[in-house]
């Protein structure tokens, strides 16, 4: 399909797989290409590549909100690369610079030693269990992974007033 223009479609197109019955009732052939050069509003959900391959969590079905990922409106199959990404947060709540207020309860080393064997992960991160199940956010991962190094430098910070205190009392 080549266009010179605008392009309207009501109801759903599927590229490199069968074609709604909406669109046509005839399956395409192979070998299509989707380019947007400009400017693509698509109301509805896009899926690139065969979502039936998918089997974690649930197989996908664009046409069956059951199955289609808390409604997610990009569905790639295969991954996605690209030179640049950007993914914004909705408030300053959803970041980690909660852990620099004074009343922020900072786990000991030792609670957070007494975790890992327990459970082998860090507190307040995913295990690789649940990342398998339900998959993450990569903006709510983010700001967890940016919690776990903000309080590593508290710790920092922590451990190098007691070397300075140890010192202190070393030349005394």
């Amino acid at each position: 399909m080549g266009v010179n223009g605008h392009l309207y479609v009501k109801g759903d197109v599927v590229y490199g797989g069968t074609v709604t019955p909406e669109v046509s009732s005839v399956a395409p052939t192979g070998g299509y290409r989707f380019t947007v050069n400009g400017h693509s509003n698509v109301n509805g959900a896009l899926v690139v590549g065969n979502p039936s391959l998918i089997t974690s969590p649930t197989p996908f079905s664009l046409y069956n909100p059951t199955t289609n990922p808390n409604g997610y409106s990009l569905f790639v199959v295969g991954g996605i690369m690209c030179e640049k990404a950007k993914v914004c947060v909705k408030s300053t709540s959803d970041w980690s610079d909660y852990v620099f207020a004074n009343d922020y309860k900072l786990l000991s080393l030792s609670e957070v030693e007494r975790f890992i064997k327990a459970n082998k992960h860090l507190p307040d991160v995913p295990s690789a269990e649940e990342v398998t199940k339900a998959g993450i956010d990569i903006a709510k991962m983010d700001a967890k992974l940016l919690q776990k190094i903000e309080e590593l430098t508290l710790y920092v910070i922590e451990q190098q007033k007691q070397i300075e205190e140890l010192k202190s009392m070393m030349k005394k």
